[in-house]
């Protein structure tokens, strides 16, 4: 055999040998990523281990946050979003993407404006604040909160509501962290942003891209052939990649769980600006100005409201018993601290000046205190709370309107 062929023979040898080896570690890639998944933290299950749930049975507590980020969500004018229709055990959503509580009704009811703490994350239907509102009261509800939801998008949620011909007995706005972390960020323009508005961004970039690469594609009328060339080049460059992967799951194996006491945590990023003074007046200037604005359209229809200051783990984290919370979380109350304690200072001191224009200071109720120095759990995270916490803002509301 002379020495061309020998060399040949090799080279398709060794080509055979190493494709062989790419299949296998294509399977060993895709079964490690699997595993990569299975040792990262489940926050649902997480949560639902608090010391906050001890007294429900696992199934349901694990089910409560299951099924709240189970709905989708879809577009909706003006407002931004809303979750669809959702039927499950513990979270319930009605057509109109309104989440159900105990005597839930939208016409001449109590209306509830907030985000995903007055939704209700972290509880089941039954343990909202609208429904123990409902519960110890009597009366009829309708929770209209949603998550990320600013006082801005329930300012437009109240008006399209009394445009269709609905009317509330009352109006309760539950209002504080979405506006401090919407309106404390550092905006390029002059215009109010949700909490959508970067996934918003992100989805019109994508679908510019893909509609130029159909357009090249339908001129082309052919294959892509860069698209088969970068398979080719993946799938021989998966040897290399597995080692990448290794040392990922060795990395996450590794990775030690949450041991950290709150008082230990130190700030590593800045992403809200309130702690300056400029930032945290514009900030409590446009909570105010939706409230003032939600109080005069009220006012010509003789219809009551209250504003209400929501409690966060950020304002004054030193005061809760917060030990209990994964790591990731204290670090975003500690990053929060100083932007939520500038925002509800000014805050404050805004309503102050700007409800004695209008003889309306008695109508902001401030629970922003509510859970201080309180011995038992009731946070989640930086500001949802478990059902004991609904059950005393409920209360506070209840013993306030009365």
């Amino acid at each position: 055999m002379s020495k061309l062929k020998i060399i040949t023979l090799i080279g398709i040898n060794t080509i055979i040998l190493y494709t062989l080896v790419c299949f296998i570690t294509k399977f060993l890639i895709d079964d490690m990523k699997k595993k990569i998944i299975l040792l990262k933290p489940n926050s649902n299950l997480i949560r639902a281990s608090y010391p906050n749930y001890k007294d429900l049975p696992k199934k349901k507590a694990v089910n409560i946050f299951k099924e709240y980020s189970s709905p989708k969500s879809s577009y909706q004018s003006f407002t931004g979003y809303r979750r669809n229709e959702f039927k499950g055990n513990e979270v319930n959503i009605d057509k109109f993407g309104f989440r159900k509580s105990i005597n839930h009704q939208i016409d001449n009811s109590y209306w509830f404006m907030g985000g995903s703490t007055m939704w209700g994350t972290g509880s089941d239907d039954e343990n909202t604040i609208p429904s123990i509102f409902a519960k110890e009261t009597g009366k009829t509800v309708l929770n209209l909160g949603e998550s990320g939801y600013n006082s801005f998008q329930e300012f437009i949620q109240l008006q399209i509501l009394l445009a269709s011909g609905y009317n509330p007995k009352m109006v309760f706005f539950y209002d504080g962290v979405n506006d401090g972390g919407t309106f404390c960020e550092k905006n390029k323009f002059p215009q109010l942003q949700h909490a959508y508005t970067s996934r918003y961004d992100k989805m019109i970039k994508e679908n510019k891209k893909y509609k130029e690469v159909l357009k090249k594609e339908k001129k082309k009328k052919i294959v892509n052939i860069e698209i088969f060339f970068h398979k080719v080049k993946s799938f021989y460059l998966n040897p290399l990649e597995y080692f990448t992967i290794l040392n990922k799951y060795r990395e996450t194996k590794n990775k030690k769980k949450s041991v950290n006491k709150i008082k230990d945590i130190k700030k590593n990023k800045k992403y809200l600006f309130c702690d300056n003074n400029n930032y945290a007046k514009k900030a409590s200037n446009l909570t105010i100005s939706s409230w003032i604005n939600a109080y005069l359209i009220l006012k010509n229809r003789n219809i009551p409201v209250k504003f209400i200051l929501q409690p966060t783990a950020s304002y004054h984290p030193g005061l809760y018993n917060l030990d209990y919370l994964i790591d990731h979380k204290k670090q975003a109350i500690i990053n929060e601290e100083d932007s939520y304690t500038g925002y509800y200072k000014s805050l404050k001191d805004q309503w102050n000046i700007e409800c004695k224009k209008f003889d309306i200071c008695d109508l902001f109720l401030d629970l922003s205190e509510v859970f201080f120095n309180s011995s038992y759990p009731v946070f989640i995270d930086t500001v949802h709370i478990s059902p004991n916490g609904n059950q005393i803002i409920a209360r506070k509301i209840i013993e306030n309107i009365k």
